[in-house]
């Protein structure tokens, strides 16, 4: 009996271990310049380098110019974690009250909750690589490329946009 036993434990282990070797193993992903998905967002082209799709969710890498005259805001994502890669260009970023000039080859981590703001300097375009966790930050550049102009304009529709894009500003009090 205690034979037996064993038998059926040996085989239950053996039966778990070939369960792993029957899930599927995530796909890997290739991407070549110039035949991803780009965006040309007025002061930003946005190229999807790898999308939340491709990363079963994980992150979302993108490409970016941003032109001279590009300003972010002060804002915090509640739930997302963005890395920034300098390739090229000067960029000004202010992260919890902290601010640095950076230049290709720098890098900045923002984490959850961090108010942060970034704009260009230097009168030339930069050059960035960006990783957002967890993915998705691709949608967010299709929500808003479903708008007119003039439709982005509207009050109501830009607090939905931001709240969609965990996209949250940052006002200064008094």
């Amino acid at each position: 009996m205690a034979s037996r036993i064993l038998r059926l434990g040996v085989i239950s282990l053996a039966l778990a271990g070939l369960g792993a070797f029957a899930q599927e193993a995530p796909r890997h992903s290739f991407t070549f310049a110039g035949k991803r998905p780009s965006y040309d967002r007025k002061e930003v082209v946005s190229d999807i380098a790898l999308s939340s799709v491709q990363s079963e969710g994980r992150f979302s890498i993108l490409d970016e110019i941003w032109h001279s005259d590009f300003v972010v805001p002060p804002h915090f994502h509640a739930t997302h974690t963005e890395v920034f890669y300098i390739l090229g260009g000067s960029v000004e970023w202010t992260v919890n009250g902290e601010t640095h000039v950076m230049k290709t080859g720098d890098m900045v981590y923002i984490p959850p909750r961090s108010i942060h703001a970034v704009k260009v300097v230097g009168g030339k375009d930069a050059h960035m690589l960006m990783l957002y966790e967890a993915g998705g930050y691709e949608e967010h550049i299709l929500r808003e490329q479903a708008y007119t102009e003039e439709q982005m304009k509207d009050p109501k529709l830009k607090a939905e946009l931001r709240k969609l894009n965990d996209f949250n500003p940052v006002t200064k009090t008094k």
